[in-house]
């Protein structure tokens, strides 16, 4: 009865609007189905929302990778650029190192050879081949040289000197200095105030003798040290004998001199 009292009133007002029943159906239909499409339409849009939204996510991680590869490349450009100067540093003290090496096989050769060639004198404790501070010295005891508080060299020494003269012409492009010694007693004469005086007058005896030997003027220099330069305490007669002596330095070339390396 109630179904039937529903279908009367639609009944009615279909007849009433004068539409026909199977156009309204029609339409209900239609209005039905873009209701269906609406609703996909909707879910559609959701769903490409969603894509969107996603598609911005992974552009913002893309972004962040990309900013982060950018970095590592920064790093990366930054690390060989450290490495490249680490590498020409290291190159340097390669070079550096390969210099002072044959430098040092140079002044090695050098010292042999004078060791060779003054073995006689050497053997016989008339001098002695040193290294000191860096460089080659004949040192020559003033007991062997001089009598004492004089500079006149004693005849048996002339032998040894003449030695040395003979080794000194066979590098007549290197510098020798001259250089005497005294040991802390001093000296207070006529001829020598000090030991000032007595030092330098001896080195400078000793040039004398080595230019009447032929050396070269210009290969020659003279320094006296006094007491001022000793190799050994003043303690005792033996100490004082050592530092009473004559030193005949090889100076060194330009080339022996330490390498700086070019900013």
């Amino acid at each position: 009865m109630k179904a039937t009292f529903l279908v009367l009133p639609v009944a009615v007002a279909i007849t009433a609007c004068g539409v026909p029943k199977d156009k309204y159906d029609i339409s209900v239909r239609d209005a039905q189905q873009a209701k269906v499409e609406l609703s996909q339409a909707v879910i559609e849009q959701n769903h490409q929302k969603e894509e969107l939204t996603r598609l911005r996510a992974s552009l913002n991680d893309l972004d962040a990778q990309c900013a982060d590869r950018a970095r590592q490349l920064a790093d990366a450009e930054g690390k060989k650029t450290e490495l490249s100067a680490s590498l020409q540093d290291s190159q340097s003290r390669v070079d550096e190192l390969k210099r002072n090496k044959a430098a040092a096989d140079a002044r090695a050769a050098l010292f042999h050879d004078l060791a060779d060639k003054l073995k006689h004198q050497l053997d016989d404790g008339q001098l002695s081949l040193i290294v000191r501070d860096g460089r080659m010295v004949l040192a020559l005891p003033n007991d062997v040289l001089f009598d004492t508080g004089r500079t006149d060299v004693k005849p048996a020494a002339t032998s040894t000197l003449k030695a040395v003269a003979a080794v000194i012409k066979l590098y007549p492009k290197r510098q020798f200095q001259v250089a005497g010694h005294t040991d802390n007693v001093p000296i207070h004469t006529e001829r020598f105030a000090s030991n000032w005086e007595l030092s330098s007058g001896r080195a400078l005896e000793v040039v004398h003798f080595l230019t009447a030997q032929g050396v070269k003027p210009a290969q020659l220099s003279t320094a006296g040290y006094a007491e001022v330069d000793p190799v050994a305490p003043n303690d005792s007669d033996a100490n004082k004998r050592r530092n009473r002596r004559l030193e005949i330095t090889l100076q060194p070339n330009i080339d022996d001199l330490v390498y700086v390396p070019p900013r």
